[in-house]
């Protein structure tokens, strides 16, 4: 039986609150603050008569703080606590509550420890141990790819940002299809070895494929959701101890899910044996193929945190190279972000990004030619790569919705060319039916994108193939 409740804490002068249901920290993110100095939070419980929970208070001042549970659906009382505080103290309580019944005064474990020195010894998700039985990207931070577990896969550290909002699943935090809060945190990915370059095998319905297996699927290990200030310093520790200090940034397109967007970014650090810190932003797709409108407002929603996002990167890491990677409609907010940055005059010689690669981006080729290509320029200490093809049929499909308006994404013909603008068309490339994680996909594109990381050879240097059209050169592989 599931019983949903609601957690309503009121405070005024707290530094800082920790809760853990069940020994299970509970995310600050899941926390929606109401009126009065009071916050709320929602929670399943399944199969469950009763739960431990654990209150860690700081604060500024001498403080009362009182926690209310109530069911969600009737609303009905379930017990309330008070916990006194003193100033620049901790004080910590531990509960048994009865949630199947009314219960006014929860049964005890352990009340008010006085003057408990600060920082709060109880230890959070980020800084538990690793288990010792998996070997992440973490504990082997020279190389992507690790050296393969006994079973041959390998594991990979992904670190995300997202503005998705989040659920409970399984007594699991999930991020969703709505838009949340800015929320930091690391997903530990695992690679299968018997794989093929940039496929991403998942267990299939249609084929009874309903379990997870790490020795054939690329899945995930364990999620983290981190305080801002610990997510920039444990990057900036792994960013520090790989070989070049670098890292990648990669945004997803139309109709991902989180969990799809933090496989594909691993799965690209791991294809073209990236050295520094995978990361992922994934803003608030519905992840569905009926989304699409949806998912061009919740990309101009996420331009903005995209905007501040990379600021932060440069001035929290300090890596001496950072490359960005967008994919179909990410490119949108990647884009005007990097367009209000010039607008900015932001980019000096130490603000500008390494290598900025547009792959089959979903924006108006012409809006492009003529306001976006221009403000990239300037933007970068390396190339600008757009990658483009005349076989992606999702770029077909977005084309048609406009009255067959040109995307920037495509190749053959209807070719894009700027100033400044390395265009690789990648349309002799063999894909898949739809066309459009080529990028990713293939063995040409993931070595091409290899050596622009690694070495920032230009086109001609890599031995593509040049065409002239209207006085622009373009690639072929």
């Amino acid at each position: 039986m599931e019983t949903q409740l609601i957690f309503e804490l009121g405070c005024t002068n707290i530094r800082n609150v920790q809760i853990a249901i069940d020994n299970i920290e509970i995310d600050q993110a899941l926390w929606i603050k109401q009126k009065n100095s009071k916050w709320e939070m929602e929670y399943s419980i399944v199969g469950k008569r009763n739960i431990i929970v654990t209150i860690i208070i700081t604060a500024e001042q001498n403080e009362t703080a009182t926690l209310q549970l109530r069911r969600k659906g009737d609303r009905e009382n379930i017990g309330t606590y008070s916990l006194n505080v003193k100033k620049d103290n901790t004080a910590e309580t531990k509960l048994v509550i009865f949630i199947n019944k009314p219960y006014t005064d929860p049964f005890i474990f352990k009340k008010d420890i006085e003057a408990m020195p600060s920082p709060i010894p109880y230890p959070s998700m980020a800084e538990r141990p690793p288990s010792v039985s998996r070997q992440t990207r973490s504990q082997n931070k020279k190389s992507i790819p690790p050296e393969a577990k006994d079973d041959g896969s390998f594991d990979v550290l992904v670190f995300f940002a997202t503005d998705r909002n989040t659920y409970l699943k399984k007594n699991k935090i999930k991020f969703g299809v709505e838009r949340g809060a800015l929320k930091y945190g690391t997903v530990s990915v695992s690679i299968p070895r018997n794989r093929k370059l940039g496929d991403i095998p998942r267990p299939k319905w249609w084929k009874l494929q309903f379990r997870e297996n790490a020795d054939k699927y690329v899945m995930i290990l364990e999620q983290k959701i981190i305080a801002r200030n610990k997510f920039f310093r444990s990057l900036k520790e792994t960013i520090a101890t790989s070989d070049e200090k670098d890292a990648f940034v990669f945004m997803h397109g139309y109709n991902v899910s989180f969990d799809e967007a933090v496989m594909r970014t691993a799965q690209i650090a791991h294809d073209v044996s990236f050295k520094g810190a995978p990361i992922c932003y994934s803003w608030p797709s519905r992840a569905s193929v009926d989304g699409y409108i949806s998912d061009l407002d919740n990309v101009e929603y996420s331009h903005k945190h995209i905007l501040q996002f990379l600021k932060d990167l440069q001035q929290e890491t300090k890596a001496k190279k950072l490359h960005l990677i967008a994919h179909s409609m990410g490119n949108r907010a990647l884009t005007r972000a990097l367009v209000e940055l010039q607008e900015e005059n932001y980019f000096k010689e130490e603000t500008k990004f390494t290598q900025i690669i547009l792959a089959a981006p979903d924006i108006d080729a012409q809006i492009f030619i003529n306001d976006i290509a221009p403000m990239l320029l300037g933007s970068t200490t390396g190339q600008v790569t757009l990658y483009v093809s005349s076989k992606d049929k999702a770029l077909g499909f977005s084309r048609n919705l406009r009255k067959h308006l040109r995307r920037a994404g495509d190749g053959g013909e209807n070719i894009v060319c700027a100033k400044g603008i390395e265009t690789i068309d990648a349309s002799q490339v063999d894909t898949n039916f739809i066309g459009h994680g080529y990028f990713a996909e293939t063995k040409s594109l993931l070595d091409d994108i290899t050596t622009i990381l690694e070495k920032n050879e230009t086109p001609d240097e890599r031995k593509l193939k040049s065409i002239v059209k209207n006085n622009f050169t373009y690639w072929t592989f």
